[in-house]
């Protein structure tokens, strides 16, 4: 959605149009011929209008029918209202901030700070947290203090009264246990990742796929491919963040290369630059991206639109989703005293490998303990010594892991699926693309969360029945593949990524205001720190790039 305002006093005036009321929307609606069947119109019907004529039927409880990627307002003559809706996981951004009688709505916070400077009051507090915490995700905070973000599956109704909030969907609200045989969860969770992947093709002319060779990506661009040639469409272009060109085949290289064989499918690795990264921390953060998660993916967009590409499809997600690898299964096993099965998942049956598995479930029982939400800062941080105190006393809530269920929760709830996601739209977009995740689709993830713990986890196998239903064209390689490391990919970037920041450290020594953020950030040893090579590089100089990036210079 583009940056807009609307005067609450302005809406009694009566319909636009002979109609009760408009609509302004970022969306694509999946399920459509159960909702077509619902409202009475073609399946073809613009996502635009069966919004429209969901929340016709239904009122506020349209999105509880509506299926997709969706960011909306319905401004509501006839009751003088705003509705506002995000989908359930926040692949589409929106941002919104009410003032004075007029509410403000946008995908980003620098627009609408752009459009009404009043609002660029900065938040001391969330300022604080981001400089000096690598891992903190908020799902409705914005580095403005007027400007929140509406959480994903939340509903917003605003009125010359004020604003009510409400939440549609919550995966701990998702009630039922599959009971079914194992056939019968294959089979469903096969047809759902069919139909979410074509789903999520429609209506685009030039598809695209992340491949790196691991098993969520693998299995959407199986899914990608199957479905365009089915439908006589191009093939998707394939990406891939790393691939080794010197000859020497490393892990991902192996496990793309297989994959896009199988597929048969060319890969494209473009390289980012030291000019883009570059680019990408000079950007104001409190305006829009978080720089570190487009460090590769900014190469791909780049790319991607001199292909002509509108839409990729990614795995990412799939984590939290049908591909949880079944963190706290043991931990479940341990409390409900199933020793023998404790066992058989720990590798046999024998005293050792009960042991085994008591130790690892023990070790999954302790992680919330491990965080027990004291405010802890590291020392390697930038933050200014006055910001400190800006710090709260705790940071988010710990993560549950004494069942699958609640850690399959906690994770999705923790914000990081959200916060990819909402960069990857705003700088997608830009550049005329579209994100799609199959594996966080609606449908697939009420199923997931549905499913008991050995659905994920079993005797020499995690991610169990995600590797069931990976297309059979893919080789042993991807579907046995059980690492996460990508230490080439991470190596291969180090260099630019130092030269980037030593490129930023130079600017930095030239810059004279900051336009207020140096109270935010301790410049002076940041400075020195990137002048005489201080500190983590590469990926892990986080604490360098999350100040460069807050800082205008």
């Amino acid at each position: 959605m583009t940056a807009r305002a609307f005067n609450l006093a302005e809406l009694c005036g009566g319909p636009a149009n002979d109609r009760p009321y408009l609509l302004y929307c970022d969306a694509r609606i999946d399920d459509r011929q159960k909702l077509s069947a619902s409202l009475g119109l073609p399946a073809d019907t613009a996502a635009a209008d069966f919004i429209l004529a969901a929340y016709g039927r239904w009122g506020a409880d349209c999105p509880r029918h509506l299926i997709g990627d969706y960011a909306f307002v319905i401004a509501d003559a006839g009751t003088g209202s705003l509705f506002c809706a995000r989908d359930h996981i926040g692949a589409r951004p929106f941002c919104y901030a009410l003032s004075g009688g007029v509410f403000h709505v946008g995908a980003a916070p620098g627009p609408i700070v752009q459009s009404s400077p009043e609002l660029g009051e900065i938040d001391p507090e969330f300022a604080a947290i981001k400089i000096a915490r690598k891992q903190y995700f908020s799902l409705d905070r914005t580095f403005y203090k007027p400007i929140r973000k509406l959480a994903p599956g939340c509903t917003l109704t605003v009125t010359e009264n004020g604003a009510d909030l409400c939440r549609y969907w919550d995966p701990a609200a998702v009630t039922g246990e599959f009971g079914g045989s194992d056939e019968e969860a294959v089979a469903i969770a096969a047809d759902l990742l069919n139909q979410a992947a074509a789903d999520r093709l429609h209506g685009y002319r030039q598809p695209a796929v992340h491949l790196s060779g691991g098993l969520d990506s693998s299995a959407v661009a199986a899914l990608a491919v199957k479905h365009q040639r089915a439908n006589a469409g191009p093939d998707p272009r394939a990406y891939a963040w790393y691939q080794n060109s010197a000859g020497t085949v490393d892990d991902e290289t192996r496990w793309i290369d297989a994959a896009s064989r199988a597929l048969a499918l060319s890969i494209n690795a473009p390289r980012q630059s030291v000019a883009g990264i570059t680019e990408l921390l000079r950007a104001d953060w409190c305006a829009g991206p978080n720089a570190s998660n487009l460090y590769h993916e900014d190469a791909v967009q780049r790319l991607a639109q001199t292909h002509g590409v509108d839409t990729i499809l990614s795995g990412w997600g799939g984590d939290e989703s049908l591909s949880f690898n079944g963190r706290g299964y043991q931990s479940e096993l341990l409390g409900k005293r199933r020793f023998g099965e404790l066992a058989r998942i720990s590798g046999g049956v024998g005293p050792i490998s009960l042991l085994r598995g008591i130790k690892r479930a023990a070790g999954e029982r302790s992680i919330p303990r491990k965080d027990s939400g004291k405010n802890r800062v590291s020392g390697k941080n930038y933050l200014a010594a006055g910001a400190v105190q800006c710090l709260p006393a705790k940071q988010n809530q710990p993560l549950d892991f004494t069942n699958a269920r609640s850690a399959m929760i906690g994770l999705m709830e923790l914000g990081s699926l959200t916060a990819r996601m909402e960069d990857w739209s705003i700088s997608g977009r830009k550049r005329g693309i579209d994100y799609a995740y199959p594996l966080l689709d609606r449908r697939v993830m009420e199923f997931a969360l549905s499913l008991p713990g050995h659905f994920f986890l079993r005797p020499g196998s995690r991610r169990w029945i995600m590797r069931q239903v990976l297309d059979p064209q893919l080789p042993a390689l991807v579907r046995d593949n059980n690492s996460k490391t990508e230490l080439a990919r991470v190596e291969a970037i180090k260099e630019t990524l130092d030269a980037a920041i030593r490129h930023c450290g130079k600017l930095l020594d030239e810059c004279e205001d900051f336009s207020g953020r140096e109270d935010y950030v301790d410049i002076d040893r940041l400075r020195e720190d990137i002048r005489s090579g201080r500190g983590e590089t590469g990926y892990s100089s986080g604490w360098k790039t999350r100040a460069l990036q807050f800082l205008k210079f």
